[in-house]
């Protein structure tokens, strides 16, 4: 058996050559493993590594683990957006009939089925839409230029700063009823310790870079 490290640039890794100590690394002392290195997103971009993605192990990553899988992304929150879905793949229809209803017209494919991903996930984070018609053009275009500012944790604090506000507004209390904001507030009035707004943040902006990658 053979046990070395490396270095990866600023991180330290252990190589183990056996599959019996791997074996016992993920099982005997998983929770020991369980933990992932601490980097500068999750301090910066991660509201200070209180997301899923980047908390460390323990209660509150299980409670957020147990909230993805139970509140937000279960099958009966997600079939509650089945209209969602169904409302831009039309939209997403409509434009492809309109690109093609003189000749045959070459679509760029991709981008289309990336702007039908983020508007969905967005209408299901926040009840609004971010490309195509309809939407408010500053704040699209706020949205869309935000990813290449350097300064992107003050631009997302500010976007999802609005948007909880903005759910919190009496004009949008019959508005949006599904939207995961609305949902995570709802769940704030019975726990205001642990869902916080940081927590709200954190989870609607992961919910959002999932559309990315």
């Amino acid at each position: 058996m053979m046990i070395f490290s490396l270095r990866f640039g600023s991180r330290l890794l252990v190589i183990i050559s056996s599959p019996c100590t791997v074996e016992e690394c993920f099982t005997k002392n998983d929770i020991i493993f369980a933990n992932r290195p601490i980097f500068l997103f999750g301090k910066y971009i991660g509201y200070n590594n209180t997301i899923v993605t980047s908390a460390p192990y323990g209660e509150h990553w299980r409670n957020l683990r147990r909230l993805s899988a139970l509140e937000i992304f279960s099958p009966n929150r997600l079939n509650m957006f089945i209209g969602t879905r169904r409302d831009e793949i039309k939209i997403l229809l409509h434009r492809l009939s309109q690109n093609s209803r003189d000749n045959f017209a070459r679509v760029e494919l991709r981008l289309m089925f990336t702007e039908l991903t983020c508007n969905i996930i967005m209408r299901m984070v926040a009840g609004k839409r971010y490309y195509g018609e309809d939407v408010d053009f500053e704040e699209a275009k706020h949205f869309h230029e935000e990813k290449k500012l350097v300064k992107i944790k003050t631009k997302k604090e500010v976007i999802f700063r609005g948007l909880i506000d903005e759910h919190r507004s009496p004009s949008r209390a019959l508005v949006n009823k599904n939207s995961m904001i609305n949902h995570l507030l709802s769940m704030q009035k019975s726990e205001p310790e642990y869902y916080t707004d940081e927590i709200i943040k954190g989870h609607s902006l992961v919910t959002s870079v999932l559309q990315a990658n």
